[in-house]
């Protein structure tokens, strides 16, 4: 029940955190010069222009689940290109994912 708690007082402010950071780092990647094809970089656009009006955590959650398939894809471009600024897109994808993992991470409350 503790753990329930937990999930149901952060769920919804996690996931609208975790899409506005995709979102910023979709628009970063489309704006780059990392040679994206026109195809993909309408993707990243379009999904960096979205907005989440609905606050229910089932909504939030298939959002989130949209926009991270989003970011495996360019996580897996990143990784086979070479410039620097696709380092740097890579990094800052890296720092988004360890962020989200801090935020979902469920601390057990010491036992006395």
């Amino acid at each position: 029940m503790y753990f329930a708690s937990i999930e149901y007082d952060s769920a919804a402010d996690t996931a609208a955190r975790e899409n506005r950071e995709m979102r910023a780092l979709f628009a970063a990647a489309a704006r780059s010069r990392i040679g994206l094809e026109e195809e993909f970089r309408t993707a990243l656009l379009d999904a960096s222009t979205g907005t989440d009006a609905d606050l229910r955590v089932s909504t939030l959650n298939g959002t989130n689940a949209s926009l991270k398939a989003l970011l495996i894809r360019l996580h897996e471009y990143l990784e086979r290109q070479t410039g620097e600024e696709a380092r740097t897109i890579e990094e800052r994808l890296w720092r988004l994912l360890r962020a989200s993992s801090d935020a979902r991470a469920l601390n057990l409350p010491e036992l006395a």
